[in-house]
């Protein structure tokens, strides 16, 4: 299985500048901050004809929360980090071969600003790999 805090390590090994890692909730509303979520995968699970033992693969859903600066440009430059990490990629997390890294959309989502003035993006994607 690979959880949310799996893949926030794998993504702290390829991101630089990040005071703050979190995984399941972002508790803090420090800058620099990046939090992985576990979420709903667009693809289902599917056991394949001869039960679990012939089934090879698992879908997961995440979601990147990145909670960065008061200035729109730097949080959008890291947001763009964060996706070309991800984007492509077909790592080994949490000893799992990844096969395909699904981003669900074309680019990170701004979701405006926090009630502090912190700018966040979120990248929503679904990761298949063997199980």
């Amino acid at each position: 299985m690979i959880t949310a805090s799996n893949v926030k390590d794998y993504l702290k090994s390829k991101i630089d500048g990040v005071d703050r890692w979190y995984s399941g909730s972002l508790r803090s509303n420090d800058v620099k901050g990046i939090c992985v979520y576990s979420k709903p995968s667009m693809g289902t699970n599917k056991v394949c004809v001869g039960g679990l033992e012939n089934t090879s693969t698992f879908i997961q859903g995440y979601s990147v929360l990145i909670h960065w600066t008061k200035n729109t440009i730097e949080t959008e430059l890291k947001s763009m980090e964060v996706y070309n990490a991800l984007w492509g990629q077909n790592p080994v997390i949490n000893g799992h071969r990844v096969i395909k890294i699904d981003l669900r959309d074309a680019n990170p989502i701004g979701l405006g600003v926090d009630d502090n003035g912190i700018y966040e993006y979120v990248i929503n994607f679904d990761i298949l790999y063997e199980r």
